[in-house]
């Protein structure tokens, strides 16, 4: 009977350590071309939760086809702040752009459409206006717009507690996993696509227990007081910096089957939302009607890829082009020109 020598056991045991190190590098340069954003390390400014690490390279072809380069702040732009900034734009995923090439988004095409103003964008994934409104102080501090803080969001449609949360100062910040072994192993863009898809799992297993979008189909009073006291933090720094606030609503498209264009909006919470910002004298830009005329002149629409479901996800590079040119046309007639 033949035995199994120590030797060829250790010769065993490093051939499938160095198949699977070929395996693991091999899908690795599948991964970072395909889908790579890196990692996010936490904001020592606070302007924002986290950032990005500076000038790491982000691929993708899961949604759109895109590949951009982190400026030396953490955030997606081509320029940076070497000069005065005019406009801030603050916002989540959409703003932050990775879906798309880095001369498409809105950030830069308001610095293509204004050559007067410089933009500059902190746009960055998982913020959303309940992240935006709870650093704001931090960002205008850090940035020091001269002209207008610009806030893109997808929803007027907001949680009670989560705005509570914001307003006592007991909102959590995004968590970041910038040291220890999680760190390096997202330095492995194999490794990065498994750990996404684990934490996008203990989200959706989370937010099934913990809902975020109200129930409400009344519009209390308690509601609305929240709503302005919410509000009233990005109105208070704002003034405290000499800056004009604008708010802008992009809401998410549906595509019937038919061919008609409808917007996940709830006019009740759209009417309480816009009359909030008008009577504290924020400027609230609604851009349904820009993504109907994108629709009805070009057949396009604002959300969603070739590689995509219609309509589904991030702004699209039309979603953008519309967004900034209507910017550029309300902040030129706000300032009567």
């Amino acid at each position: 009977m033949k035995t199994t020598s120590f030797k060829s056991i250790v010769i065993w045991f490093l051939k499938v350590f160095a198949a699977g190190i070929i395996s693991l590098a091999v899908l690795s340069v599948i991964s970072y071309f395909y889908s790579y954003t890196g990692i996010h390390i936490t904001n020592p400014t606070k302007s924002t939760d986290y950032t990005w690490l500076p000038g790491q390279k982000m691929n993708n072809m899961k949604e759109g086809f895109s590949s951009v380069k982190i400026d030396i702040n953490g955030f997606n732009n081509l320029e940076i702040p070497n000069q005065q900034i005019d406009i801030l734009l603050m916002g989540s995923s959409h703003m932050e752009a990775y879906q798309v090439n880095p001369d498409e988004n809105c950030g830069f095409l308001l610095n293509e459409l204004m050559t007067e103003y410089f933009t500059y964008n902190i746009g960055i994934s998982g913020h959303t206006i309940y992240r935006i409104t709870d650093n704001i102080e931090s960002a205008l501090n850090k940035y020091a717009p001269s002209k207008y803080v610009v806030i893109e969001t997808n929803t007027v449609q907001l949680d009670i507690d989560l705005m509570n949360e914001v307003i006592s100062g007991e909102s959590t910040p995004i968590k970041s996993h910038d040291s220890g072994l999680l760190f390096y192993l997202q330095k492995i863009p194999a490794f990065k696509p498994l750990y996404n898809q684990l934490d996008n799992w203990i989200k959706t297993k989370s937010n099934e227990e913990d809902n975020d979008i109200p129930q409400e189909t009344v519009i209390t009073n308690e509601y609305r007081l929240i709503l302005s006291d919410f509000l009233k933090i990005t109105v208070r720094e704002a003034n405290k910096h000499g800056v004009t606030p604008i708010i802008f609503y992009a809401p998410n498209e549906h595509l019937s089957k038919d061919g008609m264009l409808t917007f996940e909006t709830d006019e009740k919470y759209f009417k309480v939302y816009k009359e909030t910002c008008e009577e504290l004298g924020i400027v609230f830009i609604d851009m349904s009607d820009s993504f109907f005329e994108l629709y009805n002149n070009n057949k396009t629409l604002a959300h969603g890829f070739s590689n995509t479901a219609v309509g589904v996800g991030h702004l699209n590079r039309y979603g953008h082009s519309k967004i900034a040119e209507t910017l550029t046309a309300e902040i030129r007639k706000m300032e009567g020109r």
